[in-house]
């Protein structure tokens, strides 16, 4: 994306791994890119709530890998919204790069067992492991049908359809839907 900005991120898809795909997109004509940086990268894990621990060190390709995985997890989406048989095998040769290793625990506070997910290498993808892993449970436990692109024709951002109905179609209701809806108001007014 030539002339693209450091964005705020946005919090709106219900999905970690969604929210991740939309740290890069388009507002105003104006390209937008959270990930601008090493640094911007940790800072958005720690505003989801994904980074377990800071990092004694950043790994210094770590923008570079995000916006690798970023443009796969996309390209996965994308695939699936289209009704094309997703293409894996750059995913699955990122997913035996990081090497998951699960450990049962015991959370004494709450009396039960958890899961725990480690990565056995410590790595730019081992930090990125929160995104995988909500991909790996969007893929495989939620309804496809339910994963989305907004409605707005200047929307490029994903979201995953929680509602009751099961009938959004925005983004946000207070940006783009609200947009959308002015616009139709407008369209009709127009033709009267």
């Amino acid at each position: 994306m030539p002339n693209t900005i450091q964005a705020s991120p946005l919090f709106l898809s219900g999905n970690v791994a969604l929210d991740f795909i939309n740290t890069q997109y388009s507002e105003n004509g104006i390209d937008k890119d959270v990930l601008a940086n090493n640094q911007s990268v940790i800072s958005w894990l720690e505003q989801v709530g994904q980074l377990k621990e800071s990092p004694n060190v950043i790994p210094i390709d770590l923008m570079v890998i995000s916006k690798q995985l970023r443009t796969e997890l996309k390209n996965i989406i994308d695939q699936l919204l289209n009704g094309q048989p997703p293409k894996l095998s750059a995913f699955n040769h990122l997913l035996d790069e990081v090497q998951f290793l699960e450990q049962l625990d015991w959370d004494n506070d709450n009396k039960k067992f958890i899961l725990l997910k480690k990565c056995r290498v410590k790595s730019s993808l081992s930090i990125l492991e929160p995104v995988i892993s909500s991909m790996l449970y969007l893929l495989t436990h939620e309804n496809m049908q339910y994963i989305r692109q907004c409605e707005a024709s200047d929307c490029v951002l994903y979201f995953l359809d929680l509602t009751k109905s099961h009938r959004r179609r925005w983004c946000s209701m207070s940006t783009c839907g609200n947009r959308m809806k002015v616009a139709a108001f407008r369209e009709r007014k127009k033709k009267q």
